[in-house]
């Protein structure tokens, strides 16, 4: 900002929070809050498969589908089952998933309340409450590979099931019509919505949709719409994990994907590929790190294809990238350190990217 900040606070009023008499005005910004709630609306709740949704912990108790009911008004629907991603925690093993089913279905548990753990008192008042680890750090833990894939298996079985209705004492069982009423929602989430829900939703995409780690990857975040943060950890126990899931997935193309497995793209098994991608700000805009400018091909496969690095060097081919369309802008005068001055090289930037410089737009 070049102007005083009478000059500022008289044509923006709404942007000061506190004024050049030092009082604060009633549109005072609370960052922490509004970081807080942009966060939220970045990952609100979305589907990534048939009846699963991606989402933050704000979005447990949202509808999920809308219906008219059977005396023709409008009505809505929660999620049946909320999975909680988050550290130490174990994996539900096959007998718990039972009893949970079990207890969806309105069916008896044969297990004392006592006994059947945190997820019986919690699903009381609430949908069903799960937990699942944030990562299992595979193949080195002491987490069996199978009960992850057994655990995607029961997801997949509750989203493909409708709900049932139980007769009376001749334990007759009937399948409810057909409509969004009896369909049942499973949601993943996570307190940000973005990163300890990421393992789990890409573990379920490789095996509902029969497909790699690396196009579980691409599909997540180009197909989907959905913005993530994947660990290292999260990269090489899916890497290890994806045959154990497409040898159980129910999706027709996972048994040729297993007897021709296509090599993983370079931009994936890359040096410079640590699981994460760069974080997109805007549909077409994305900010990243000298690692994520440093894989070319991975950029490309997200759409990119014009990097602006400010103050740190590319290491590229660019006789290929350039044929292969990549532009790439270097600024080797200025460093990203909150001190050099940036007035000067922004309409260049803006001219790179192919946005009018800032006089033309006023």
């Amino acid at each position: 900002m070049v102007d005083d900040l009478e000059v500022f606070e008289q044509n923006y009023p709404e942007l000061v929070a506190i004024d050049t008499c030092g009082r604060t005005r009633e549109q005072k910004i609370e960052f922490l809050l509004q970081e807080r709630e942009e966060m939220r609306n970045l990952t609100t709740a979305t589907k990534i498969a048939h009846n699963v949704y991606l989402g933050n912990s704000a979005d447990v108790y949202n509808s999920v589908a809308e219906y008219v009911d059977v005396n023709g008004r409008p009505a809505t629907k929660g999620f049946d089952v909320v999975i909680e991603c988050k550290d130490v925690v174990e994996i539900a093993s096959r007998a718990t998933l039972k009893d949970i089913e079990s207890f969806l279905d309105g069916t008896a548990v044969d297990v004392p309340a006592s006994k059947l753990g945190a997820w019986y008192q919690k699903s009381l008042t609430r949908p069903m409450a799960l937990e699942f680890p944030a990562n299992t750090s595979l193949p080195n833990s002491k987490f069996d590979p199978e009960a992850v894939v057994s655990f995607c298996a029961w997801v997949h079985h509750i989203a493909h099931t409708q709900v049932v209705r139980h007769t009376g004492a001749d334990a007759m069982t009937e399948i409810l019509s057909d409509n969004p009423a009896t369909h049942r929602h499973v949601l993943i989430h996570c307190q940000d919505g973005y990163t300890e829900s990421t393992f789990l939703a890409l573990a379920y995409l490789i095996y509902a949709e029969g497909i790699s780690a690396h196009e579980a990857w691409v599909k997540l975040h180009t197909e989907l719409n959905r913005s993530f943060f994947a660990f290292d950890s999260d990269l090489k126990s899916l890497t290890f994990l994806q045959s154990y899931l497409l040898a159980q997935s129910p999706a027709d193309q996972s048994a040729g994907r297993l007897k021709t497995p296509s090599p993983a793209p370079l931009w994936f098994t890359s040096s410079q590929f640590d699981g994460s991608f760069p974080s997109r700000i805007l549909p077409h805009m994305y900010l990243g790190n000298l690692q994520h400018a440093n894989n070319p091909e991975m950029l490309r496969t997200l759409g990119i294809t014009r990097v602006l690095s400010i103050g740190e060097a590319v290491v590229w081919d660019t006789e290929k990238e350039q044929l292969d369309g990549m532009h790439l802008m270097y600024l080797d005068n200025v460093q990203d350190n909150g001190i050099d001055p940036l007035l000067d090289s922004i309409d260049p930037c803006l001219d790179f990217l192919g946005i009018p410089p800032l006089l033309n737009r006023f």
